[in-house]
């Protein structure tokens, strides 16, 4: 891959070791779509130096510049990190058709600007990482072949749960941001912290966003934010921030759902150097 600051081996454990990167999850059922042209452009492999993101994310061809990630993208095909077979893997060469497992990036919610390893200060980054309310959020795309799982993670959370009364949440009655509010009826009782849910449902009920919170009084307590793409019912997105920027959840989601757009439509144009 073009971007190498550490070897693959390397950037694939520093990106699962992300405090806000979650777990792959199961393949995806893919949708073939597209016009003549699109499904043409669909062959042709990545042929810019700069450019290692390219694929399908729950059947939507993307196209991104490399520089932008913190790690590679991570394939079907792709073996774990700690998988024997990755000391003799050769990742294949990748089209617009490669199905991807997951990948992510950085954005600033306040300027809604990709992080650019070419352009923009590590340095500052880390610095502003630090503040409270800090700007910056990692975002994670994934795949999925289950289209209701965020109905299961809620009802998985209110179950009761004798033996770990900690992880059972109950719901509160309140409203904020638009949210209903959900909290942790006992603290983990080895930290003794606790979470706040908080979630959003769409017209038939089901849950279309879950934020997990902490209640942890730090500069930033951290929030994971997961949601659904607009674009393919495969394709799903999980955010991490501060909680402070939680009444922006809204904005939040429509950034994402324009960067995934956008990274589609580079798709739809390989003349276009990213």
């Amino acid at each position: 891959m073009p971007y190498r600051l550490m070897n693959n081996k390397l950037r694939l454990i520093a990106l699962c070791l992300l405090p806000l990167t979650l777990a792959a999850c199961p393949q995806a059922q893919r949708n073939a779509a597209g016009s003549a042209s699109q499904q043409q452009a669909e062959n042709q492999p990545a042929a810019d130096d700069g450019v290692d993101g390219i694929g399908s994310l729950g059947g939507i061809p993307i196209r991104f510049s490399g520089y932008i990630t913190p790690g590679p993208m991570s394939y079907e095909d792709t073996p774990t990190i700690f998988s024997p077979d990755w000391e003799n893997y050769k990742s294949p060469p990748r089209t617009l058709k490669s199905p991807i497992r997951d990948f992510g990036i950085e954005v600033n919610l306040d300027t809604g600007k990709v992080f650019d390893n070419r352009t923009d200060s590590f340095s500052d980054r880390s610095e502003e990482r630090k503040i409270k309310n800090s700007p910056w959020a990692s975002v994670n795309f994934y795949t999925t072949a289950v289209l209701d799982f965020l109905n299961s993670y809620l009802d998985d959370d209110v179950r009761a749960k004798p033996k770990l009364p900690e992880y059972t949440f109950k719901k509160t009655g309140e409203v904020q941001y638009g949210l209903e509010v959900y909290e942790q009826l006992e603290p983990d009782s080895n930290t003794g912290s606790t979470n706040t849910l908080f979630i959003a449902r769409d017209k038939k009920g089901d849950v279309s966003s879950y934020i997990k919170c902490s209640n942890n009084n730090v500069p930033n307590p951290p929030c994971t934010h997961k949601f659904l793409s607009q674009m393919s019912p495969y394709a799903y997105f999980s955010v991490g921030y501060s909680r402070y920027r939680l009444k922006d959840w809204q904005k939040i989601e429509a950034r994402v759902q324009e960067i995934l757009a956008e990274f589609a439509d580079n798709a739809k144009h390989p003349e276009r150097k990213l």
